[in-house]
Parts: C-alpha cells; sequence; structure tokens
C-alpha cells in the first residue's frame, strides 16, 4: 500500500498518512499545543519540519511539548469548514479574489438494479478500480453507519493535463434516493446523486455546483470555461460506460447539461 508523503501545508489542512487499511491524520501546533509526527506548526498556519521548532520556541524544548503525563492533543479533521466571517484573512480573502462558479449535471440512464448501482457509487472506495478518471480516493474519516459525516480524500484526472484534488463530506444519506456531500479543495461546492428507476432501468442524476478555488483557473476561466465543460463532461461520460461494465448492462443512454 503507498504512504501518503508529508509536505508543507496550508491554512487549516492536515496531513494523512496510509499504512494498509489504516489512515492516520496529524495536526500540529508550534505553543500551546503539541508536536506530532515530523512536522510542527510554527507560524501563521504552515507547517515545517520538527527541527524548526526548536529555534522557534526560544530554544526551550519544553515549550514545544505536551506537559509530562498528558497525552497530545490531536484535533478531528473537520474539512470543508470556512473560517468565521468576522476572520481578517476571510474578509480580505473576499475582497481580493474572485472564483468562477460552475453547475454540471449529467444523468444516466442504466439497465441494472438499483440496488447495485447505489451499492457501486455509495462506496467511493472503490471507484478507482472501475472509475479510470478517479485516480485516487483516501478515507479520512469513517462517519457513521449510514455513511453521514464520512470524509473521503479524492484526486481526479480527465482529458485535460491537470489534476482536481479535493475532500467530500457525505451530509446527506437516503437509501436508495440521495447521496450529497460538500467539497472543499481545489474547488468548493455540493455534489448530489439521485436515483430513481423507470422499469428496469436504473436513472441516476448527479449535479455538480462548485466554484474553482485554484488561481489559474480563475484566471483563464473566460477562455477555458467551455474546456472545463467538456473535461468534467467527459470525466462524467467514462464514469457511466465504466459503472455500466461493471455491472454487466447496458448503457441506454447519458445525458450532459449546464
Amino acid at each position: 500500500m503507498p504512504l501518503a508523503v508529508p509536505r508543507v501545508h496550508e491554512a487549516g489542512e492536515t496531513f494523512s498518512q496510509q499504512v494498509g487499511n489504516e489512515h492516520k491524520l496529524a495536526h500540529c501546533s508550534a505553543k500551546h499545543g503539541d508536536v506530532e509526527s515530523p512536522w510542527v506548526k510554527v507560524k501563521d498556519w504552515r507547517c515545517e519540519p520538527a527541527f524548526f521548532a526548536y529555534f522557534l520556541c526560544g530554544g526551550k524544548e519544553s515549550e514545544c511539548r505536551p506537559a509530562q503525563g498528558q497525552r497530545p492533543r490531536r484535533e478531528a479533521h473537520r474539512g470543508c469548514q470556512q473560517k468565521s466571517k468576522n476572520h481578517p484573512a476571510s474578509q480580505k480573502k473576499k475582497e481580493t479574489k474572485v472564483h468562477t462558479e460552475y453547475r454540471f449535471t449529467t444523468i444516466w440512464r442504466i439497465n441494472a438494479p438499483l440496488q447495485a448501482v447505489w451499492d457501486a457509487i455509495h462506496d467511493p472506495a472503490t471507484w478507482p478500480h472501475w472509475w479510470k478518471s478517479v485516480e485516487r480516493v483516501i478515507e479520512v474519516e469513517t462517519g457513521a453507519s449510514d455513511g453521514v459525516g464520512a470524509l473521503h480524500r479524492y484526486t481526479w484526472k480527465g482529458r485535460l493535463p491537470y489534476r482536481v484534488a479535493f475532500d467530500m463530506r457525505v451530509t446527506r444519506v437516503e437509501p436508495l434516493v440521495v447521496l450529497e456531500g460538500e467539497a472543499c479543495g481545489d474547488v468548493e461546492g455540493t455534489g448530489r446523486w439521485q436515483f430513481s428507476s423507470l422499469d428496469a432501468v436504473t436513472i441516476v442524476r448527479y449535479e455538480w455546483s462548485v466554484r474553482t478555488k485554484r488561481g489559474w483557473m480563475n484566471l483563464l476561466a473566460p477562455l477555458a470555461r467551455p474546456f472545463f465543460k467538456w473535461n468534467h463532461d467527459y470525466v462524467m461520460q467514462q464514469g457511466g460506460e465504466a459503472l455500466a461494465s461493471l455491472l454487466d448492462a447496458r448503457l441506454v443512454g447519458i445525458e450532459h447539461s449546464s
């Protein structure tokens, strides 16, 4: 199994280490906090190698460690949470950055049982095995027994030469009816799967309503928007064909709109 490589993280991020079927998160802080794994948060929402902490703590190693007898504090990675509206950084971000919004809808019609289609989509950990455009899925948090609250980290690759990575937290689960989640990362917004059936055909409707967060995407949006749509449609087209193949079923049709 692969290991997630430690790297410098930006505001609010944690890093994930994958060992076998276990995924561990490390959260770090410089003062009034803990040193966990090889990284510590030293200033201004950045993480740096642990040996810098000694100097940043004034040469006092004790200031960078939890008190004796105390266990290091570990915060749950909430994911997809925004800073308070009153936070200065949030106000500055709102004033200086422009995000481009996209709304895409795809409908798959597959001659397969509704339960089989639901089971395949409800289990994102298996997507990379049958959906070529999904390069990687890491389970960060398991959530409740029905999946609500679960957090997964996705890496997607379409036809165009770039990847999109984001976290998706499940916010709504109605078995065989609706599966919905909130995304944050390279894109931010919501994704919603809706399921229904007509005779022997299962109808899957996916709505993807997001805004791009990467600077180059927003900069190129006026010209590249049609290409981003084409790339998204390719990913969903490939997904519908792959799902039909997985279930050994006939793909009746696929519709794209925006």
